[in-house]
């Protein structure tokens, strides 16, 4: 080794966390990560009976649009075949294909149709796209077609474009955890392409009193003693999934994420385990704050969008998080026929499956292709949109204020849910294939061998330090001369 120089570090990356990404785009990863954070798919006929209502008003697309839109003897009809064939067009293929999208009912066209023609300029993009036959990329897919759905939709919520966030912390165990375990569980940062949050104004008045529900729980001593007084485990980093809370100290919840994927054969798996990641992320924080709530998730890829939902159950003495693929409503309503006995199947059943099962991994799917399916695509993240700004902020406010009653009055500690900044290493494994964001670990992070809760099977002992030797071949030099 030349004289000068110091030896490089004997750590590899098989002692390095690697990234959210790379561990979702492994099934064998995933099922380690998912099995240390409580995680499991399920059917979409477990999904308890106090969210049902909601998710089922998320996924209802029945009646939203105008009938005077497709109906001859209007006004509407005749000037929108005028002004714009092209969608006049559209909208005809699409009533033919689900004539239930339209209803009777008085709303407001004007509006409507200054949605609706987003929706057809996102449409008439992609089929351009496929008609160019060129590669695209999944930024490409975002930028012409995705973000063009999204804009119009999301009017009440807060919609985040890559917004880093925070991973949980692990369950605890009593068995030792391996090192390529700890390699995984260890990861601390997952950036979805979309995160749909409620808007800061509506939960002002959960924190900004001194009175307020965010000021009382973070005052009490026992949230000092659970939370500390410093770093990434203290109360403001726990009232936010994000990475990074707000300036201002506040409560803010996540209620949807979406999951864009370039097509290829595994997209759809990759972005499902990706998004199951991010919605465990805020259902560990909704647990934390006696919220009971599903976290919707939306999969981007092929130019097809497939949904899922999950939601969190504590079953002894730590939550476990189910997801759960949407089906379609045409399966829904098979089932509740069959559970109620009017399907013509339902009696032909074996008492030993008294129950109708939806297939755990049986995805819906819109085809962005079909003018009706993306019209669907639309009034899904519009409910969505009014969802998270009223339903999902009730369920907020009443989860709070419960919290509120455990801590003060009921002198139940606040637990956090969140990775300790002394529980994570600095260093992470980074891929070609994976943002620079998503490898960014907070530069105030510190080495650490452990995990809070998890017992290790084995420490690494840093390599001793090797003295630098100074080069004297300079002064060498000055001597000769």
């Amino acid at each position: 080794m030349p004289k000068g120089l110091v030896p490089k570090s004997s750590s590899t990356p098989a002692s390095r966390s690697i990234s959210a990404s790379e561990i979702a785009r492994n099934v064998k990863t995933f099922e380690t990560w998912s099995s240390y954070n409580g995680c499991e798919q399920v059917a979409f006929s477990d999904l308890p009976d106090s969210i049902k209502a909601d998710v089922i008003s998320v996924f209802d697309v029945k009646g939203k649009l105008p009938q005077s839109l497709v109906a001859k003897t209007s006004s509407t009809y005749k000037r929108v075949e005028k002004l714009s064939p092209g969608l006049h067009k559209f909208l005809l293929r699409a009533y033919d294909k689900m004539p239930s999208l339209f209803c009777q009912k008085s709303k407001k066209v004007d509006d409507c149709l200054l949605e609706l023609g987003t929706v057809f300029l996102a449409w008439s993009r992609l089929n351009r796209m496929k008609e160019t036959k060129e590669r695209w990329s999944e930024a490409d897919f975002a930028a012409n077609v995705y973000n063009l759905l999204r804009s119009p939709a999301m009017r009440e919520c807060s919609y985040r474009n890559q917004c880093s966030i925070q991973l949980p912390q692990p369950l605890p165990t009593k068995l030792p955890v391996p090192l390529t375990s700890r390699r995984i569980i260890s990861t601390k940062i997952i950036v979805p392409d979309g995160s749909m949050f409620i808007r800061a104004a509506s939960l002002q008045k959960l924190s900004q009193a001194r009175s307020s529900a965010y000021k009382r729980i973070n005052e009490h001593p026992s949230t000092k003693r659970t939370c500390g007084h410093d770093g990434e485990s203290t109360f403001r980093y726990q009232a936010t999934p994000a990475l990074r809370p707000q300036p201002t100290p506040m409560f803010e919840f996540a209620g949807a994420f979406l999951e864009d994927k370039k097509p290829s054969c595994d997209s759809l798996e990759h972005a499902f385990r990706q998004n199951r990641m991010a919605c465990a992320a805020a259902q560990r924080q909704l647990n934390s704050f006696c919220i009971e709530s599903p976290v919707f998730g939306l999969i981007w890829a092929d130019e097809k969008v497939k949904a899922h939902v999950d939601w969190c159950l504590k079953e002894g003495k730590h939550p476990k998080i189910f997801s759960a693929a949407y089906p379609g409503a045409i399966a829904i309503e098979e089932a509740d026929q069959e559970e109620n006995g009017t399907s013509p199947s339902a009696a032909s059943r074996s008492t030993a499956y008294s129950q109708p099962v939806l297939e755990a991994s049986e995805f819906f799917e819109w085809d962005l292709f079909e003018p009706a399916d993306v019209l669907c695509v639309f009034i899904v993240l519009r409910n969505l949109d009014q969802w998270i700004a009223h339903g999902f902020r009730d369920r907020v406010l009443r989860g709070i204020n419960a919290r509120v009653k455990a801590v003060v009055e009921d002198d139940k500690p606040y637990m956090p849910w969140r990775i300790e900044e002394s529980a994570l290493k600095a260093k992470v494994l980074r891929s070609s294939s994976l943002s620079n964001t998503e490898n960014t670990v907070s530069p105030r992070s510190s080495n650490a061998s452990s995990i809070p809760g998890l017992p290790l099977s084995s420490k690494h002992a840093q390599p001793p330090a090797v003295p630098v030797r100074k080069s004297t071949r300079s002064k060498t030099r000055s001597q000769n001369r």
